[in-house]
């Protein structure tokens, strides 16, 4: 800006008496009076209006990736996160306090079901909290908890497996706690198409059939990369519509699924 400005004002000498020149060398000295005051009202506000707190530091190490949070219906923060030599670690925020990290065998670090990337967690707003996550040969496990027992491994029920050859997925909640999922299934096998599929659970356990949304064998070609998808939820005479899309450069679809 001051080169910019600099320009301007030799070619107004230039071009201007030399009485107009004072006026002007006047006028934009105010103006650059009133921008500093408002810039520094500006930044008066925005420390006033700052009310984050300090950084915290969670993990107290490094080697640490792939956080997780989630907020249960009682105001508890649930955050873990992947510690390189210890595996995965939980810590929660309560009454204005975090617990100390520790390291826990949850679901989604056991066996072959070892999340091979950042795990999901979802509040259903019914007082438990769902995770999802893709394991080895991107498969897609599911598993639950009561979000007062999130701590305790030994409270999660077992490990459900989705779907197989999923290259991407989403999930959301109705507003009477049913689970809807979506996915992008990226080989065929086991009789099911290469394609995008929705499944439901209405009690947070068991999962309905695969349904097929779209089917193409692009999917295939492209099965090294992550697909995105998304789904969202409405509701239209007491049922939910339930909207699927998946926005790509190459693939990009809009579908609408009215599921009772």
């Amino acid at each position: 800006m001051s080169v910019g400005n600099f320009k301007i004002l030799r070619m107004w000498n230039w071009i201007m008496p030399s009485d107009q020149r004072g006026r002007v060398i006047v006028f934009s000295a105010l103006l650059l009076l009133v921008i500093s005051i408002l810039q520094s009202s500006n930044a008066s506000a925005q420390e006033v209006e700052n009310a984050w707190s300090q950084p915290y530091n969670l993990s107290k190490s490094g080697a640490t990736s792939d956080p997780s949070p989630v907020v249960d219906s009682t105001g508890v923060v649930h955050v873990i996160w992947l510690d390189d030599f210890a595996g995965y670690m939980y810590s929660a925020l309560a009454n204005g306090e975090w617990s100390e990290p520790n390291a826990m065998l949850f679901p989604f670090n056991q066996g072959d079901a070892a999340a091979t990337s950042p795990v999901e967690l979802v509040n259903d707003h019914t007082g438990f909290i769902h995770a999802y996550w893709i394991g080895l040969r991107n498969t897609l496990y599911h598993s639950v908890v009561a979000e007062q027992s999130f701590g305790n491994p030994g409270s999660w029920a077992g490990t459900v497996e989705i779907a197989r050859f999923v290259s991407g997925f989403d999930t959301t909640v109705d507003a009477e706690g049913n689970l809807h999922l979506a996915y992008v299934r990226h080989q065929d096998d086991e009789g099911l198409l290469a394609g995008v599929y929705y499944r439901q659970s209405r009690d947070g356990y068991t999962w309905s059939s695969n349904l097929p949304v779209y089917l193409s064998p692009y999917y295939r070609a492209e099965f090294e990369e992550t697909h995105h998808v998304d789904i969202s939820v409405t509701w239209s005479a007491g049922s939910p519509d339930v909207r699927i899309s998946q926005p790509s450069e190459k693939l990009s679809h809009d579908f609408l699924e009215l599921i009772g």
